[in-house]
């Protein structure tokens, strides 16, 4: 009797499917075991980021309460002496909005308010010159003016090219708020304001002013375009106020009128020379795309907190803030935040 042959052919061809097969589950095994293992690595990155961001924010409002302030910044905490002049000029912490290396990959400036251009109390000939510095055309900084004011105050009579609430309701908006502005940024809200492309494009007024109150003028904090905000203040003498202050802080007016060669365009009683208790503190990672900026007080005779949060506005990084950094001379302490 004849014995029927095997089918062996189709047993090649199943075993090649089992083992292709076998080889794409393999493959997908090892394609999900990494994008696994990356996603674990990239959250723990992430997770260390947040915690070094949170951590330098701590540690640097820990030692605004806590440190010595000078008129060329923050007195950093050393292990020599602090009565020597060397070591004063070595640890200051600026307060001119200077980039900074924090914990990790973090990086922070603050920037004392009295060197911001106050829209919480509105100083009309600073504003005025701020807008024309920024680039708005001479002849649009009165009719925005006349409507930033129409905007604040309370009552409804409406200045010579101002608006008040008939006119946002022509044009459906909201009407006017008929209070202080809570943050810079609040003006977009204002009519003809948001169609003013310089103010916007590079966010030149959210950089330069603060709602924070600020009378007086920083010489020491405030950037070239804040210090022209002033009066009879050309850019040439801010200029060489901010370059003369990189090596020592001004302490008084005759070492400012030496610095400036014995002439003093502006008006001195409208400038100071040492911060106040307002601050933007500006706070994001090296890789980031945005960056968070928190306008606060320091409060160290109040009962509940040493220091008080007005706003906190979180916004795409500023070109000022991708140039390089300076190490911190005593590295930040690492105050650590527990997850």
């Amino acid at each position: 009797m004849r014995i029927p042959k095997q089918p062996q052919g189709f047993i090649l061809v199943a075993t090649l499917w089992i083992l292709a097969g076998m080889t794409i589950a393999a493959s997908s095994f090892a394609l999900w075991t990494q994008q696994a293992l990356d996603l674990a690595t990239q959250s723990a990155e992430d997770t260390q980021a947040a915690l070094d961001l949170q951590s330098t924010k701590v540690t640097v409002l820990y030692l605004l309460g806590t440190q010595y302030m000078r008129a060329g910044g923050l007195l950093m905490p050393t292990a020599a002496s602090k009565t020597t002049e060397k070591v004063i000029k070595k640890e200051l912490l600026k307060l001119d909005n200077q980039i900074y290396e924090g914990l990790g990959q973090t990086r922070f400036a603050l920037q004392d308010a009295r060197g911001l251009v106050s829209v919480g109390i509105l100083h009309k000939k600073r504003i005025r010159r701020l807008l024309g510095l920024i680039g708005i055309p001479a002849e649009d900084k009165n009719p925005l003016l006349a409507k930033l004011l129409d905007y604040v105050d309370r009552d409804d009579l409406k200045r010579l090219n101002g608006a008040e609430s008939v006119e946002y309701i022509a044009t459906q908006r909201m009407p006017p708020n008929n209070h202080y502005l809570r943050t810079p940024e609040q003006v977009a809200n204002i009519l003809h304001w948001d169609k003013q492309a310089a103010l916007w494009q590079k966010h030149d007024w959210s950089q330069l002013t603060t709602v924070l109150s600020a009378n007086f003028i920083n010489l020491n904090t405030a950037s070239i375009t804040a210090l022209q905000v002033l009066p009879g203040m050309s850019t040439k003498q801010a200029e060489k106020i901010v370059s003369k202050r990189q090596q020592n802080a001004f302490n008084g007016e005759l070492q400012l009128l030496n610095a400036l060669g014995g002439y003093i365009g502006f008006d001195i009683l409208e400038t100071i020379f040492f911060p106040g208790y307002g601050f933007r503190f500006s706070l994001w990672q090296e890789d980031s795309l945005y960056m968070k900026q928190y306008h606060f007080y320091l409060t160290p005779n109040s009962d509940i907190a040493p220091w008080q949060v007005k706003y906190a506005i979180e916004s795409p990084i500023h070109a000022f803030y991708q140039n390089s950094v300076l190490p911190i001379n005593s590295p930040l302490p690492p105050y650590s935040v527990t997850p």
